[in-house]
């Protein structure tokens, strides 16, 4: 399945080639999803799922999502990424670093590219808010 996911075993040799190819973020995570006796699945984003053989809910619950929810391109990800996210995240550190008054989310910045993913995408994210 490898628009949704590869499955892995520690004797897949090629499997793994391929798939540290594409990701080669994955190669300091190996040893966690290339283990003796263990089945785990690589999706096709790079997220894994480990133990698959003995909890395979977490494996069925990402299938599942991935066959009823579309996912955006990578090239429209990209898009929002530096429409919207990176500049909102950086309204939060100039913020944060520089002591702003008030709720940094609540700027004229922040508040106008908020609006520009509601009315452009139907959706915005806003993330760090909360003080933890």
């Amino acid at each position: 399945f490898p628009h949704l996911c590869y499955f892995l075993e520690m004797h897949d040799a090629s499997v793994e080639e391929v798939l540290l190819a594409q990701h080669p973020e994955l190669v300091a995570a190996k040893q966690h999803f290339c283990r003796r006796g263990g089945l785990s699945a690589v999706l096709a984003s790079g997220l894994f799922i480990t133990l698959c053989e003995a909890a395979p809910k977490a494996l069925l619950f990402e299938l599942l999502y991935r066959r009823t929810v579309r996912l955006p391109a990578l090239n429209d990800e990209a898009a929002l990424k530096s429409e919207l996210f990176e500049p909102l995240a950086q309204v939060r550190d100039e913020a944060v670093e520089g002591h702003v008054e008030g709720h940094w989310w609540l700027q004229s910045r922040a508040l106008a590219l908020i609006a520009a993913g509601l009315s452009g995408h139907c959706f915005a994210v806003v993330d760090d808010f909360l003080d933890v």
